[in-house]
């Protein structure tokens, strides 16, 4: 994957997927634009964000998911719900995928693969922390 440096001039995109009605992530997506925001983008200015809920089925997601991957954005986010990560995850593998986990294990669930033994070395894009 060629690295893709912010250029002057150029908008950086993401597509989001964030749940509104759990009580937890519900308020993810503000406080993602929040850090983004004290990391030098502005929603308008320099940061397109394209928000999608993520309180639907997974077949509802991965619609989605594949529309939001095709517009090729800098960024996939997903905030809480593993169906949303799930989603992202088959939608593409080149774009790279931002996610919080909440109550579940990414990797032990398959939607993450660690590593080939050096952290260094990632076998897929899904970043996680």
């Amino acid at each position: 994957m060629a690295a893709r440096a912010q250029q002057p001039g150029r908008s950086a995109r993401i597509a989001v997927f964030a749940g509104s009605t759990n009580a937890i992530m519900g308020p993810a997506y503000r406080g993602f634009i929040d850090e983004v925001r004290r990391a030098g983008f502005v929603e308008g200015r320099n940061l397109n964000a394209l928000l999608r809920q993520s309180d639907q089925d997974l077949s509802a997601l991965l619609a989605q998911a594949v529309e939001m991957a095709r517009d090729n954005p800098d960024a996939l986010v997903a905030l809480g719900l593993e169906d949303a990560l799930r989603a992202f995850v088959q939608a593409s593998r080149t774009i790279p995928i931002v996610f919080v986990a909440n109550n579940y294990d990414s990797i032990a669930r398959g939607c993450t693969l660690c590593c080939d033994g050096r952290l260094s070395r990632p076998a897929n894009t899904s970043v996680h922390g």
